[in-house]
């Protein structure tokens, strides 16, 4: 639930900074931060799509969980980013205990 609210917010964000270069109020910086800003809502919308899977308790959702969860905490290895790697393993490793409940709904609809 907060994770779909926070990717409401990056997709605010993206549209906002496209919103910028748009109208000029980024002078100098349109490609980076255009690029920027279609990035960060390419990810924001992928993350609505895998946080309403994971509530359904669809499986391909867990499993593109555990891949994005992976990289993300290895990021915050490269960036010594010890305060969310620790929260991000520690979200990682509840949502890799479901999986029960995850491959027995995959079953329960095939």
């Amino acid at each position: 639930m907060i994770g779909g609210l926070f990717s409401v917010l990056n997709l605010l964000g993206g549209l906002a900074l496209l919103g910028a270069v748009g109208s000029g109020l980024a002078p100098g910086a349109g490609g980076e931060l255009g690029l920027f800003g279609i990035v960060a809502i390419t990810l924001a919308a992928i993350r609505l799509v895998l946080y309403y899977g994971l509530w359904k308790l669809e499986y391909w959702a867990w499993a593109l969980y555990l891949i994005i969860g992976g990289l993300s905490a290895l990021i915050d290895v490269i960036q010594t980013d010890v305060i969310s790697l620790v929260i991000g393993l520690a979200i990682l490793a509840y949502v890799y205990s479901k999986r029960d409940l995850y491959e027995a709904e995959s079953r329960a609809r095939t």
